[in-house]
């Protein structure tokens, strides 16, 4: 876990450790000004090296709490695999102790919302999952899956899969993609919003891999299949 946390630091661009740290500015600052005078005024060498050495392991501590925040906070976003989002996602379709049931338009909802949580979180096995899911849904109930649809795959996981670099979630999203087109009204409004033409303007012959262009042949040859779409 530690290790995944770590490299999800580093790939967030240290943002959140950026945040946590600024919390302890005035008093770095405060330090960093101290060693200034220390080093200036300071003639005894080896008492102006011991004063030197308590001044930084004091910046150490506010550096070593700034990143403990950090962990704490991927800490609990952290899901050690999918066994527990898909946990989380039942989780949140239950009542709090006391309240009645849940509806099942809010059971949505708080399905949608945690599965937005998941997309925009740090960890990639996180927007992985959702990529994941949405396919199997697509899958196995196109036509109660609208809303997630509408939610997720417009202009999130579309926009991923047109640019990606993650081959498992590009080709995920293709067979997301090929799902709707299942859907007369899916198929329709794709071709009328351009989302086809994005398609066939970013993956152009001779730039892509087997892969991808496996899954292109196929959403053309979906595409064809339907008389609806021959126009």
């Amino acid at each position: 876990m530690i290790r995944t946390i770590e490299q999800t630091i580093t790939e967030d661009r240290l943002r959140i450790y950026k945040l946590k740290r600024a919390e302890f500015d005035e008093e770095l600052n405060e330090l960093e000004a101290e060693r200034k005078r220390i080093v200036k005024r300071k003639k005894n060498k080896k008492e102006k090296m011991k004063m030197l050495k308590q001044n930084t392991r004091q910046q150490f501590c506010y550096i070593a709490k700034a990143l403990n925040a950090t962990v704490l906070h991927y800490k609990v976003m952290y899901y050690e695999n999918d066994y527990y989002r898909f946990k989380k996602l039942l989780d949140v379709c239950v009542a709090p102790e006391g309240e009645p049931p849940m509806t099942d338009k809010a059971k949505q909802q708080a399905q949608l919302d945690q599965l937005n949580n998941f997309y925009m979180s740090p960890f990639k096995d996180d927007r992985r999952f959702v990529v994941y899911h949405l396919a199997q849904i697509t899958r196995d109930r196109l036509e109660s899956s609208r809303p997630f649809v509408k939610a997720l795959f417009f202009g999130k996981i579309f926009d991923l899969l047109l640019k990606t670099t993650d081959e498992k979630n590009r080709l995920k999203a293709f067979e997301i993609l090929c799902n709707l087109i299942q859907s007369s009204q899916h198929r329709k409004s794709l071709a009328k919003e351009g989302y086809f033409k994005q398609v066939y303007d970013t993956m152009q012959i001779g730039k892509v891999d087997d892969k991808t262009l496996e899954k292109l042949s196929w959403m053309t040859t979906l595409i064809c299949f339907h008389p609806d779409m021959i126009e």
